[in-house]
């Protein structure tokens, strides 16, 4: 062939190659676009259908906020008497160790003994950013296997791939956006802006976990009734006063304020605001006082 076809040829066939990666480029963006839309669809239907069968999901459900107010308040055989056990991120059971010489060659968190934390692990609400989702990725509670928790509810669900991947391998994964929706429970993130204005006070960034988990679990289609555990709440209690949290050396987030948020339980609680008639918050300063059940309001 001559010089001139051979150019022709070869140029056909660059022209070819660019036109296939294009065409492969393209669909495995709108694959992955597609992917996206089903998936948070997808996430959403879990909760919508469980809503649907479950009237009442829990009779009774413990909070065990993540704190370090239950060593030597012996109450884990009232927060295991319920129903079900509402725990935070990698603080299941399972996650840490009563052992502190063994606490001291692993990188197992310490945690209170069985005794005064509890062995139940029934509901998980983790947080939804990534470095949660890579600690929590082979969590026994996250799996479908042995150990696995009956309900594990991620605090949101972004467009991001981290995200979709996770909720694609973890199939009982719901998105706690989608119990919002679902219940039509206002928004938590307002709702803590709301009363810190009439407080006259800063308004924090975004409502924690914690407060969020507790204001959509005790609708009644979740926890007929729903104790809280972990808080300081007694108004001269100085870990009231300056938030809460379950390492003396861990930083607390600026974006929450967790005094906002404790002051928030205690008037609803106390003043029975209207959905907060199920809800008592343990008085963890003196549990044992009145029912002796370990349960008592503020």
């Amino acid at each position: 062939a001559s010089r001139a076809t051979r150019c022709v040829v070869l140029g056909l066939a660059a022209l070819f190659a660019v036109s296939a990666c294009t065409a492969v480029v393209t669909i495995e963006r709108a694959q992955s676009s597609g992917l996206s839309q089903i998936s948070v669809k997808e996430v959403y239907a879990r909760s919508e259908t469980s809503v649907r069968h479950n009237p009442v999901f829990c009779g009774t459900c413990a909070v065990v906020i993540p704190s370090d107010t239950y060593g030597g308040g012996s109450l884990g055989g009232a927060i295991d008497s319920a129903d079900c056990v509402v725990r935070f991120n990698g603080h299941g059971p399972g996650n840490c160790t009563t052992d502190s010489s063994s606490n001291e060659k692993s990188n197992a968190k310490s945690c209170p003994s069985p005794e005064d934390y509890g062995t139940k692990d029934d509901i998980r609400v983790m947080n939804g950013n990534p470095e949660m989702m890579d600690n929590l990725d082979f969590d026994a509670c996250f799996g479908d296997g042995e150990g696995h928790c009956q309900r594990q509810i991620v605090t949101w669900m972004d467009d991001t791939e981290r995200s979709r991947r996770f909720f694609a391998e973890h199939p009982n994964a719901e998105s706690m956006d989608a119990l919002i929706e679902k219940l039509e429970i206002p928004d938590p993130h307002g709702l803590i802006r709301g009363f810190a204005w009439n407080q006259s006070v800063p308004r924090p960034g975004y409502a924690s976990s914690a407060f969020i988990t507790i204001n959509v679990l005790k609708d009644p289609r979740i926890c007929g009734q729903l104790y809280v555990f972990g808080l300081n709440t007694l108004d001269d209690s100085e870990p009231a006063n300056h938030g809460y949290a379950d390492d003396p050396h861990k930083i607390i987030s600026p974006a929450h304020d967790y005094v906002l948020e404790h002051d928030f339980y205690k008037k609803a609680v106390d003043e029975v605001w209207p959905g907060w008639d199920n809800v008592e918050v343990v008085v963890m300063e003196q549990p044992h006082l009145g029912a002796g059940s370990g349960a008592g309001r503020v």
